[in-house]
Order: C-alpha cells, then structure tokens, then sequence
C-alpha cells in the first residue's frame, strides 16, 4: 500500500509541476512513476519498482531533452536587436571599415555600418543583410542582385 501512495505521489506532484511551472522534464518523472506503479501491480518488488522508475525517467530525458530543447528555441522569439539578424537593409552612406564609415537605414533608424568583410566596401544605395551586431554597430554583408531576385 505504501508503494502504491509513493508512486502516485511522485505521479502527481510531477504533473502539477509541469502544468503549473512549464517544466516538461517533469512529465518524464510521472511517466516513471506510472511505470514504477503498473509494476507493482505485476508483483514486482520495491527495489525493481525504483530501478525501472530511474531507468524509465533517465531513458526519456535523455531521448527528449534535445528535442524539447529545439522545440522551444524555435518557439522563442527575438527581440530588440537580436531580431535585426538576417534583415536586409539600405546603404545611405558607403560602407568602408579602412575609413571607419557607413551608414545603413532599417525600419526608419539610421545605424552605423560595417562591413562583415574588412576587404570589401559597399557602396550608397546598394542592397546588404545583417549578420551581427558589435556593440551599437551592424555587421553587414553586401547582398548580390542575384540573391535579390531569388528572396522576391
């Protein structure tokens, strides 16, 4: 009787986890412990009822943790400047990291600008993608026409 209360406790407790603080590792706890319980029903003894409990739960963490992982940083969403990665953006002024210029516009906001490559300079007018930002400056790479016509 007492197994049968040990399991159900840690069943419950662990779904109350994750309903009321989004922990899905959790679940894998009541899958566990309903494991550990359907066992006891079949005869088998506390220390094989605990064995298959941390075997069953280890078992799902591990297999699901990667998955639950991408699931949810696919989930995220980005804010403030770590949206701006992978936007395209205007020159307004030639881009040239020898000469410490550029300036590029972006949902109306002017930002500094350099280029992602120190050897290349991108011109006013021309078409470029973010790829990073250092400090309160853009890295940029220059955006080929062909590439224009692929995204339209």
């Amino acid at each position: 009787m007492a197994e049968i209360q040990l399991w159900g406790a840690i069943l419950v407790l662990s779904l109350i986890t994750a309903l009321a603080f989004g922990m899905i590792e959790a679940v894998w706890f009541a899958i566990g412990s309903a494991a550990a319980l359907i066992a006891h029903f079949v005869g088998a003894v506390l220390w094989q009822q605990v064995l298959l409990f941390v075997t069953v739960s280890i078992i799902l963490l591990v297999i699901s943790r990667p998955l639950t992982k991408k699931w949810i940083n696919m989930r995220a969403i980005k804010t403030g400047a770590e949206a701006l990665i992978g936007k395209e953006v205007r020159v307004v002024k030639d881009i040239d990291n020898k000469a410490e210029e550029g300036l590029v516009v972006i949902g109306g906001m002017e930002w500094t600008a350099r280029s992602k490559d120190p050897n290349i300079c991108i011109p006013k007018n021309a078409s470029a993608r973010i790829v990073a930002i250092e400090g309160v400056k853009l890295i940029v790479e220059k955006i080929n026409n062909s590439e224009l016509k692929e995204n339209d």
